[in-house]
């Protein structure tokens, strides 16, 4: 094992600053208009260094894949083992997937469009590998809910965890174009659809009433003219606050 109190080489300090650099310019130009020579320029280095570490442009961008990958992974570990029961935990999975979604979905883009539609299979199996390895402690946490009853053990696991990420996804090329992605308030009611049967959980109606007593009381109102429209909506049609 490595001992990780010596101070990295210079060959690793010059791959991660590569490292940093492309994973900025893929972000912000994509990966047509992301070229070695503009990175190697940045950094002052030669075309060659970069390829001698990464071998490709395609071979860079599946190190910035790598490491961004590494990085989710390992955050989803801590979560996951984190101390709480097993659907707070899929909600803290699937908010934190949304949180970088919102902050990292140029990136995401990259990697998700040169996978599936570039001519670099090595790349594509590299990132099916990184999402099959991440989604699993997703569908873990979902076999859990499942023997809870907190969600339908009729419906494969599988095709759970692939209707919300499919969600998310769907959600996020929704707003490709806007300058302040929303994603992370969407997806967590992606998950309440999906635990809208908990065994626990009163039927709307009866939620619905508890609201309106409960603004009844702030009020000072008792006669019971204060009415709420459906959950998730107020009366002018827009998204309200869960109550």
């Amino acid at each position: 094992m490595a001992d990780s109190s010596k101070p990295p080489t210079k060959g690793a300090r010059t791959r991660a600053t590569i490292l940093r650099h492309a994973a900025e310019s893929f972000r912000r130009d994509g990966y047509d208009d992301t070229t070695v020579a503009s990175i190697a320029q940045k950094i002052g280095i030669s075309e060659g260094t970069v390829f001698q570490h990464f071998g490709s442009k395609s071979g860079l961008l599946g190190a910035v894949m790598d490491e961004f990958y590494a990085e989710l992974h390992a955050t989803a570990l801590d979560i996951a083992g984190s101390p709480g029961d097993a659907e707070q935990r899929f909600r803290n999975l699937i908010d934190a997937w949304a949180l970088r979604a919102e902050r990292d979905w140029d990136l995401i883009r990259v990697f998700t469009q040169r996978a599936r539609y570039g001519t670099d299979p090595e790349l594509d199996a590299r990132w099916k590998e990184h999402n099959r390895r991440y989604t699993r402690l997703h569908f873990d946490l979902i076999e859990q809910l499942q023997a809870q009853g907190v969600l339908k053990d009729q419906v494969p696991p599988a095709l759970i965890r692939d209707i919300v990420f499919g969600a998310i996804e769907h959600i996020a090329l929704g707003q490709d174009l806007s300058p302040h992605m929303e994603i992370r308030e969407k997806a967590n009611q992606v998950v309440d659809v999906l635990v809208a049967h908990h065994a626990g959980q009163p039927p709307i109606d009866g939620r619905l009433e508890r609201i309106e007593r409960k603004l009844d009381a702030a009020l000072g109102r008792g006669d019971g003219s204060v009415k709420v429209m459906p959950e998730g909506r107020t009366g002018d049609g827009s998204a309200a606050e869960r109550a």
